[in-house]
C-alpha cells in the first residue's frame, strides 16, 4: 500500500522520482529488500541488548567515546514512535517509507565491525531514524490542514526525503563493497561529505518547523471563538502570525515568544481580565518571525504546540496525541538504565545504614533543597532549552559539559534547576537519577581531602537506591581500618567500577571553583578518568567561574557561558519579584512609611536592570542596601551611585554598617568573621557563638545578634544550623581586600579562643551562651583543633597570647572528657588486655638492655599490620615506668592514630610530651613564672615556642625515655616536623627514643641520619616473636576446653 498521508499523497514515492535524487541513488535504494517494522524493531532491540551486555563502545569523530547500545536504543525508540503514530493517525502500511528503514537496518548491521572508523555514518543513521519518525508526525499533523503554508511544507518535506535517501544510498553502496575495497576506500576522505549531509538534514528539519508555526497559528484561529472582546483580539493576533513573512529580527521574535507564553499560561487558567494586557502585548508586536532558524524558533514552535493542546477539544483528540508525540520526540533521549549487581545477601537495615554513613555523611539533598527553594519559578528555561544541553543529554557518547559565568550570575541555581528537571524527568527510573554535589557547601570530613569527600558523596548516591550494596563497596568497607596511600584514587576507582555496572551515570558538580587550587585539579582529573575509562555512558556537568585553569581544562569540551544576553529575562523576572516583595508584601521593607508610586517603582527596576549585568547577587545586595534607607531622596541618590561591582557593594556595606559600630560590637563582628574564615569544620551556631564569646571576652548569644551585626554578609543555613558567608565573593572580599582578616590574625583569634575554652578563663561567660540539646560542644572543637590554629597564627612573642596561655594549659588538670585523648588511660586499657608472658622476648633482648643502659640512643621497632606493635609498645612503657620510677627520670609517650590525624599535629604531640613532663614533676607546674623565655622579646612560631617549653622542662631530669607508637599514621608534614623536633631534643637533652611503626623508608632513613639509631628490630624477621603466638594459641585452647566457649 502506498505511504499516503491524509491528503492522499505519498511523499516518499515523490522523493524517489524527484530529479534532485541521483539515478544511482534511486537504484541503490530500490535494490534494498523491504522489511516489516515489527521484524526491524525485534532485530534492533536484540542487538541493543547484546551490545549493552558487552559494553561495546567506539571512538566518535571528535575522539569522544560512543556507547553502541545507546544508538540502538534510540533507533528502537524512533521505530516505536513511527509505528505508534501510524496506528494513531492514518492506519497505513509503511509502503515506500519502508525503504529508508530497510537501509537503516542494513547499514547498522554492516558497519558494526568497523564502528570506530565509520562513526560519522553510524551516528548519521541514528539521526535519520529520528527524522523518519519526526517527519511522519509532520505529515499527519499538517498536510491535511487548510493553510497557505501547507504546500511549502510539503515541498520541503520532499526535499528533506531526497537528502535522507541520498545519504542512505551512498552509505549503502559503501558497505556493499568488499571489505578490502572499503579498507582502501575513502570513508575517511568522504567523512566530511557524510557530516555535511547530516547537517543538511538537520537544517532542512528546522526549515520545515518555520512553516509548522504558521500552520499551527491557522489551526488556532479556527479554535478560538470570537465570543468576547478578548478572544476576538486573540484571533487577530494569531491571524497576524499566520500571514507573517518570516524575515524580522530575532529580538522581535523573542518578544513574540514571551507574549505567546504568557497567553499560554493564561489559557491554562481561563480567560479573564488579565488576558487583555497579554493580548495588547501580542498586538503591539509585528507578529513576525526571524528568517534564520535558531533556538528561539524552536521554543516558539513548542509554545504554539502547547497552546494547541490547551485549546483543543475532543474532536481534535488525534491531533492532540500527535502533538504530544512530536513534543516527546523533540525532548532529549532518556537513556534507559540497567543495573547489574553481584548478590551479597541481605544486609540488616542497621548494618546497611552504618555502611552508607561510613561511605558519606554529606547531606547532598539538604544542600540541593536550600538552593532550589530560592529559584524563582520560570527562570532557567534558557539553559534547559539550550542546544548545548540538549546535545549533552541526547548524545550516545560520554560527555563532560561546563557551565561558567561571573560571580553572582546564578550558577548554583541553574545547576539546581537542571538537577530538579532531571529528577522530574527520570522520577520513575531511580537508577537514572542524577548524582550531584554542591562543592561550596560540602564540609570536608576529618581524615579526608575535600575531593575525596565529594567523590564519596557521589558513591553513596549511586548505591543508596540499590536493594543490595555492591560487592566492591563491602570490600572497601571491610578494609576501612587499613591506611590507604591514595584514598581519592580509591574513591574514583569505585565510581568507575559501580558506573560500569550501569548503562548510564549522571554526575553534576556545582562550584568546583570554590575548592582550593590543588583540589580543583584533583577533582577535574578524577572526573576525566571516570569519563574516559568507563565502558558505559557517562554524563558529567560542571559549573564554575571563568577561571583560567577551568578554561584550559574545558577547551575541548562543550560549554555554556552565562551572559547577560542569555539570562536577561531571568534577571527581569527576579527584579520584578524582589521589588514587588520589598514594596507590596508585608512587612514592607523599602520606604515603609512612604507610598511608592508606580513611576518610582519602575525607576528602581530600570536602574537595577541596567546595572545587573547578569548578576542576581548584585541585584539582591543593592536592594537590601536600598531597604536600609529611610527617605525617597536617599533612595534616589543611591540609585544614581550604585557600585558597579560586587566588591564595591561589599565595601559600602562594611563601611556603612560595620565600621560605624561601637567598639565592643565591632570586636564581636571581627571575631565572628575570623572564626568563619578559619574554622576547620562547620560549627553549629551555638558552638560558634561560644567560641566567639571565648576569643573576644564579649557575650555573643543569639542568632539575631550575629545576623544583625554582620549586615547581610553572613547568613544562617537553616538546614544545617550553621552560619555561612552569603557568597564565596564575600569571603574573597574579606580575605583579599581587608587586611584585618589576614590568615595569621584569624588563626590567632581561633587559637586564643580554643585555649580559653580548655581552661577556666572564660567558662562562666561561655556557659551563659550555651543552649540545651546541641549536637556539638565548643570544648570538643577546641581540643581537636587548638594546635592546628596555633601552628598557623604566625610568629608571636612568648609572653603574648595565645602562647602565654599554653604555659597555663600545660599544667592545667583536665576537667572535661572532651580534652585531648588521655594517653595514660589508653596505656592502661591496652596493658589490661595483655596475656601474661607476652613480650618477654623483647624485654629480655640484648637490643632493649643496651638501649636502656646507654643515654641518647634510638630503638626502632617495625612490623606490618597485625604483628602486635601496639601491644609491645604498652609492655615497654609499663616496664620503663616500673624500672625508672625515680623522680629524676621521666617516661613520656604518645600513641599516634590514623583516626586522629586532624588533631595530632606536630605541635599537639610536642605539647603532649611537655604536659607529661610537667605532670610528673610538680615543681614545673608554674611554667609562666619559671620559664627562661618570659623576658624574651623575640618572636617564634608555635612549634618553636612549645619546643622551647619542652626543652626547658626536660632539663630538670637526669634522663628521659620517649616512646612513640604508630609514627607512620601521622600526616606526612606532621611526621617530618615531629621527628625533626625529637632529634633536636636528643641533641640537647639526655633522651632515649623508641619509635614504633610499620616499615617506613623515610622514618628509617631519618633515624639513621638524624638520630642515634642503635638497632632496628624487624618483627617480620624475628623468630623470637613466635613465643607470643604460642602463648596466645595456648590461652585460646584453654579457654575453649575449660571456659565453656
Amino acid at each position: 500500500m502506498a505511504n499516503q498521508n491524509q491528503n492522499g499523497s505519498d511523499l516518499w514515492a515523490e522523493a524517489l522520482t524527484d530529479p534532485g535524487l541521483a539515478a544511482k541513488d534511486k537504484d541503490s535504494i530500490k535494490g534494498i529488500a523491504p522489511i516489516k517494522l515489527d521484524e526491524l524493531l525485534h532485530s534492533i532491540e536484540t542487538q541493543r541488548d547484546t551490545y549493552r551486555n558487552q559494553r561495546t563502545t567506539f571512538k566518535g569523530p571528535k575522539g569522544e567515546r560512543v556507547v553502541l547500545s545507546d544508538i540502538f536504543a534510540k533507533v528502537a525508540k524512533w521505530i516505536k514512535k513511527f509505528v505508534e503514530v501510524g496506528d494513531t493517525a492514518v492506519q497505513f502500511d509503511p509502503g515506500h517509507a519502508a525503504l529508508p528503514w530497510a537501509a537503516v537496518r542494513f547499514i547498522l548491521q554492516t558497519s558494526l565491525n568497523h564502528a570506530e572508523q565509520h562513526a560519522v555514518i553510524l551516528e548519521g543513521v541514528e539521526t535519520v531514524a529520528r527524522v523518519l519518525a519526526w517527519s511522519k508526525i509532520q505529515e499527519s499533523l499538517y498536510l491535511g490542514q487548510k493553510a497557505e503554508a501547507v504546500h511549502l511544507l510539503k515541498a520541503d518535506l520532499v526535499r528533506l526525503y531526497v537528502t535522507v535517501l541520498s545519504f542512505l544510498a551512498k552509505a549503502y553502496r559503501f558497505y556493499c563493497k568488499r571489505s578490502s575495497e572499503r579498507a582502501f576506500g575513502s570513508v575517511f576522505k568522504s567523512s566530511d561529505h557524510y557530516s555535511k549531509k547530516v547537517h543538511e538534514i538537520s537544517s532542512q528539519q528546522h526549515e520545515i518547523e518555520r512553516y509548522a508555526v504558521q500552520i499551527l497559528a491557522a489551526i488556532l484561529i479556527d479554535q478560538v471563538q470570537a465570543s468576547d472582546t478578548n478572544q476576538s483580539r486573540l484571533f487577530h493576533a494569531f491571524k497576524a502570525l499566520k500571514t507573517s513573512h518570516l524575515k524580522d529580527s530575532d529580538a522581535k521574535q523573542t518578544k513574540l515568544l514571551e507574549s505567546l507564553q504568557e497567553v499560554k499560561f493564561s489559557l491554562a487558567e481561563g480567560l479573564d481580565a488579565k488576558q487583555s494586557k497579554l493580548l495588547e502585548a501580542l498586538e503591539d508586536q509585528k507578529i513576525t518571525l526571524a528568517g534564520d532558524c535558531n533556538a528561539t524558533q524552536a521554543i516558539l514552535l513548542e509554545t504554539l504546540q502547547d497552546l494547541r493542546l490547551k485549546v483543543a477539544d475532543d474532536s481534535h483528540a488525534i491531533q492532540s496525541k500527535l502533538l504530544e508525540a512530536l513534543q516527546d520526540l523533540k525532548r532529549p533521549f532518556s537513556h534507559v538504565q540497567t543495573v547489574s549487581t553481584t548478590s551479597n545477601g541481605i544486609l540488616k537495615d542497621l548494618q546497611r545504614d552504618k555502611i552508607l554513613d561510613w561511605v558519606s555523611s554529606t547531606r547532598h539533598q539538604s544542600h540541593h533543597s536550600q538552593i532550589y527553594k530560592k529559584v524563582l519559578k520560570g527562570t532557567g528555561e534558557w539553559l534547559l532549552r539550550s542546544p548545548e544541553l540538549y546535545d549533552w543529554l541526547d548524545s550516545s557518547s560520554s560527555q563532560m559539559m561546563w557551565l561558567h559565568g561571573i560571580p553572582g550570575s546564578g550558577k548554583s541555581r541553574l545547576v539546581s534547576i537542571l538537577a530538579h528537571d532531571m529528577k522530574e524527568s527520570h522520577g520513575h527510573l531511580s537508577g537514572t537519577m542524577p548524582t550531584y554535589s554542591y562543592c561550596g557547601m560540602v564540609e570536608q570530613r576529618p581524615l579526608e581531602s575535600k575531593p575525596e569527600t565529594i567523590f564519596r558523596s557521589l558513591i553513596r548516591q549511586l548505591i543508596v537506591s540499590e536493594s543490595e550494596l555492591p560487592e566492591p563497596i563491602l570490600r572497601w568497607y571491610g578494609k576501612r581500618d587499613e591506611q590507604s596511600d591514595n584514598p581519592l584514587g580509591e574513591a574514583v576507582r569505585l565510581i568507575k567500577e559501580i558506573a560500569s555496572e550501569r548503562s548510564v551515570t549522571y554526575i553534576l558538580l556545582d562550584a568546583v571553583d570554590e575548592c582550593d587550587g590543588d583540589e580543583r585539579g584533583e577533582i577535574l582529573k578524577g572526573l576525566e578518568e571516570i569519563l574516559q575509562q568507563c565502558s558505559t555512558l557517562i554524563k558529567i556537568f560542571v559549573s564554575s567561574r571563568n577561571d583560567h585553569d577551568f578554561s584550559n581544562f574545558f577547551s575541548g569540551y562543550p560549554h555554556v557561558s552565562i551572559k547577560a544576553s542569555k539570562n536577561q529575562g531571568d534577571i527581569e523576572m527576579y527584579i520584578n519579584k524582589m521589588v514587588h516583595d520589598a514594596i507590596v508584601e508585608k512587612p514592607k521593607k523599602l520606604l515603609s512609611t512612604v507610598d511608592v508610586s508606580d513611576s518610582f517603582k519602575d525607576q528602581i527596576k530600570r536602574t537595577l536592570r541596567e546595572g545587573a549585568q547578569g548578576m542576581f547577587l548584585w541585584v539582591e545586595l543593592q536592594l537590601q542596601y536600598l531597604c536600609t534607607l529611610k527617605s525617597k531622596d536617599d533612595v534616589e541618590d543611591r540609585l544614581g551611585h550604585l557600585p558597579p561591582t560586587l566588591i564595591g557593594v561589599y565595601g559600602d556595606i562594611y563601611s556603612r554598617n560595620i565600621e560605624t559600630l561601637a567598639e565592643n560590637s565591632k570586636i564581636l563582628v571581627e571575631n565572628i568573621v575570623q572564626w568563619l574564615l578559619c574554622c576547620q569544620e562547620s560549627l553549629e551556631i551555638d558552638v560558634l557563638m561560644a567560641a566567639v564569646t571565648a576569643s573576644s571576652r564579649r557575650k555573643c548569644s543569639t542568632k539575631a545578634q550575629v545576623l544583625d551585626l554582620t549586615a547581610n554578609l553572613v547568613t544562617h543555613d537553616e538546614e544545617l544550623n550553621v552560619f555561612r558567608f552569603a557568597h564565596l565573593s564575600v569571603k574573597e572580599y574579606l580575605e583579599e581586600v581587608r587586611m584585618d582578616f589576614a590568615s595569621p590574625r584569624n588563626h590567632k583569634t581561633a587559637a586564643i579562643g580554643s585555649l580559653r575554652l580548655l581552661t577556666d578563663d572564660t567558662q562562666s561567660l561561655v556557659e551563659e551562651v550555651r543552649h540545651e540539646g546541641r549536637a556539638q560542644n565548643p570544648q570538643a572543637y577546641a581540643s581537636k583543633y587548638w594546635s592546628r590554629h596555633l601552628m598557623q597564627c604566625g610568629d608571636q612573642k612568648p609572653m603574648e597570647e595565645p602562647y602565654s596561655l599554653l604555659q597555663e594549659f600545660a599544667a592545667h588538670q583536665p576537667h572535661w572528657c572532651w580534652q585531648e585523648p588521655n594517653f595514660a588511660e589508653y596505656q592502661d586499657n591496652n596493658f589490661s588486655k595483655l596475656l601474661v608472658g607476652t613480650g618477654a622476648w623483647l624485654l629480655k633482648s640484648s637490643e632493649m638492655n643496651t638501649w636502656k643502659s646507654r643515654t641518647g640512643d634510638t630503638l626502632f621497632l617495625s612490623g606490618g599490620p597485625g604483628f602486635g606493635k601496639t601491644v609491645l609498645t604498652s609492655i615497654t612503657i609499663d616496664h620503663l615506668q616500673e624500672q625508672f620510677a625515680d623522680e629524676a627520670f621521666a617516661v613520656a609517650y604518645v600513641y599516634c592514630n590514623l583516626n586522629e590525624q586532624s588533631r595530632q599535629s606536630s605541635v599537639y604531640l610536642v605539647f603532649s610530651l611537655l604536659r607529661q613532663l610537667v605532670q610528673q614533676k610538680p615543681s614545673l607546674a608554674n611554667l609562666r613564672e619559671i620559664s627562661d623565655d618570659r623576658h624574651d622579646p623575640s618572636t617564634r612560631t608555635a612549634i618553636e615556642h612549645v619546643f622551647a617549653l619542652l626543652r626547658h622542662s626536660g632539663s630538670s631530669f637526669e634522663r628521659i625515655f620517649i616512646v612513640v607508637d604508630g609514627l607512620d599514621e601521622l600526616l606526612h608534614e606532621d611526621l617530618q616536623e615531629f621527628l625533626a623536633k625529637l632529634h633536636e631534643l636528643q641533641s640537647c637533652l639526655p633522651v632515649n627514643l623508641m619509635i614504633v611503626s610499620r616499615p617506613h623508608s623515610y622514618i628509617e632513613a631519618e633515624l639513621r641520619t638524624g638520630g642515634r639509631l642503635l638497632e632496628c628490630i624487624d618483627l617480620m624477621k624475628r623468630y623470637t616473636k613466635l613465643e607470643d603466638v604460642e602463648i596466645c594459641c595456648s590461652t585460646c585452647v584453654e579457654a575453649t576446653l575449660y571456659g565453656g566457649k
